[in-house]
């Protein structure tokens, strides 16, 4: 399951997962090093920040606001 960091609330982060769907999940459950935008998986019992996922998506965004501001 992955999910991307909406945002953070108090001890929580709110995920998003499918574009609407969100989960609270709490902080103490992520990695420490997490931050808003980060795609993070649920892997074998705990959640897991993906690099390769956050770049890639951080990418396609670029490439969308580089398009809009055109």
């Amino acid at each position: 399951m992955n999910g991307v960091i909406d945002r953070f609330e108090g001890s929580v982060a709110v995920v998003e997962f499918d574009g609407n769907n969100r989960k609270n999940i709490n902080l103490t459950d992520l990695p420490a090093e997490i931050k808003e935008g980060d795609v993070v998986v649920f892997n074998d019992g705990k959640w897991q920040l993906d690099q390769n996922q956050t770049a890639r998506l951080k990418a396609e965004i670029d490439i969308l606001a580089r398009d809009v501001f055109e």
